[in-house]
């Protein structure tokens, strides 16, 4: 195993910490984009009963 300098470990940290927070965001992202299609198709099927 390569000796790695504090720099360089710091470094893999950061990028590993980038990735999860973007995988984070984009999960969030979804979520949210659930609950807006979730509370549109609500409002067709209210819609459709009162037509």
């Amino acid at each position: 195993m390569a000796h790695q300098s504090e720099a360089q470990l710091e470094n893999n940290l950061i990028k590993q910490l980038g990735y999860n927070k973007f995988y984070i965001y984009m999960k969030i992202e979804n979520v949210n984009l659930q609950i807006i299609q979730t509370q549109n198709f609500k409002k067709g099927l209210l819609q459709q009963m009162f037509v």
